[in-house]
């Protein structure tokens, strides 16, 4: 069998561009967990979408303002 040269190992232009990191004081890297009802849950989810939002923003701008 023989090699192919032409594809895996370190690639030029792969991986991260520089600069393009997070602010650490902005990421979101915590979570909770909130148990719902399937009824529940489509609810907030159409709530969210009449606002043009996720659901997780939906339910953060409401609990946080």
């Amino acid at each position: 069998m023989t090699e192919n040269k032409s594809w895996g190992g370190k690639r030029t232009g792969a991986g991260r561009k520089v600069g393009t990191t997070i602010d650490p004081a902005l990421r979101k890297d915590h979570r909770i967990i909130v148990m719902c009802t399937k009824t529940q849950n489509d609810k907030i989810a159409e709530l969210a979408k009449a606002e043009g939002l996720t659901p997780s923003a939906y339910i953060l701008r409401k609990v946080l303002g």
